[in-house]
């Protein structure tokens, strides 16, 4: 073990002193480094509003466009049941036996 003594190693100062000074230092980046976060997020939160709102806008229109697919297959499915419902006398008639329609098909 060295002979010097803890003031000798700090290069004068007291072990309470060299603490002090490293925790000023410490607290100096810190500062530095907070306004840096603050500067930056002054910087960046007109880029998220407006992202944001581009966001809610595209939300609104996708809305309405699946809106108005809806309706059209709604519209879609009626004219499909529409179709099958008239299309069914026309095929228990050519189902029925007798038919000429159902003979033919037979040969």
């Amino acid at each position: 073990m060295s002979d010097e003594s803890t003031t000798e190693q700090l290069g004068g100062q007291s072990f309470e002193e060299s603490v002090l000074a490293q925790l000023t230092s410490i607290n100096a980046r810190l500062s530095s480094l907070e306004e840096q976060a603050e500067q930056k997020a002054l910087e960046t939160k007109p880029i998220w509003e407006r992202a944001l709102a581009e966001i809610v806008e595209l939300r609104q229109e996708m809305r309405d466009g699946f809106g108005g697919v809806e309706d059209k297959i709604s519209v879609l499915n009626d004219d499909v049941l529409k179709l099958r419902a008239q299309r069914r006398p026309a095929t228990a008639r050519v189902d029925q036996p007798g038919h000429p329609a159902s003979e033919s098909e037979r040969r």
